[in-house]
């Protein structure tokens, strides 16, 4: 938590008030988009890893690490897929500027990848 507040008064002093909006946009979507990306694999790996490595079940073990992997990226190329091809209504709702769209597609990757917090 430190290392996040941290980065995130480092941004603040930093970048410029239209930058950061943009930045604060799309760490709020982000985090609305995180349990649909997510699909609460995060529980299933927590839970089956352990149990598989204790049996020494170790293909069933990278099986469910590689399906949770895949499953989240995918989700997160669907969601950054509708948020750019999306109909016109949505992009209406959210900005009329390209960088909160740019920084949405990189950060889905980011919140998707700490999805085992």
């Amino acid at each position: 938590m430190g290392i996040n507040l941290s980065a995130q008064m480092l941004m603040i002093r930093y970048l410029a008030t239209a930058e950061y909006g943009a930045l604060a946009y799309a760490l709020a979507v982000v985090a609305f988009f995180q349990p649909f990306a997510t699909l609460g694999l995060h529980e299933a790996v927590s839970r089956f890893v352990p149990i598989y490595q204790e049996n020494r079940e170790f293909p069933k073990m990278l099986g469910t690490i590689l399906l949770s992997i895949c499953t989240v990226f995918l989700a997160g190329l669907l969601i950054i897929a509708a948020i750019w091809s999306g109909p016109a209504l949505l992009t209406h709702f959210m900005t009329h500027e390209k960088l909160p769209r740019y920084l949405l597609s990189i950060l889905i990757y980011g919140g998707a990848a700490g999805c085992g917090r």
